[in-house]
């Protein structure tokens, strides 16, 4: 299992290498997912029920100009940066944004 391995030793070029490729990317302002921007334009994630397979999305930080990704619900394993989520859970999280809709907490769903 990867969690066992042990950890690899960071070469600093290659570190540097990284950050500048993702200030590079960062600058080219590119646009942002057309579902989280639809989110986004909808009222954002406390107005819009989502209930896609997706385990996480892309959110609008509070400057308006940077965003950041977050999970749609609840870890039970580490994700090395990688989705960890199982159908349980996502099931779970589809049917507490359900709730939410149902119950008018939010006024948009998008399935």
């Amino acid at each position: 299992r990867v969690e066992k391995l042990p950890a690899l030793p960071t070469i600093p070029g290659l570190v540097r290498r990284r950050d500048l490729w993702r200030k590079r990317v960062g600058e080219l302002g590119l646009p942002p997912n057309p579902l989280d921007d639809l989110i986004d334009r909808l009222g954002g994630i406390d107005k819009v029920s989502e209930m896609t397979g997706r385990s996480g999305r892309v959110i609008r930080c509070s400057n308006n100009r940077e965003y950041s990704y977050v999970s749609r619900g609840p870890k039970t394993t580490p994700s090395y940066g990688l989705s960890s989520f199982n159908s349980d859970d996502l099931e779970r999280s589809n049917l507490v944004e359900k709730a939410k809709f149902m119950k008018g907490e939010k006024s948009v769903a998008i399935i």
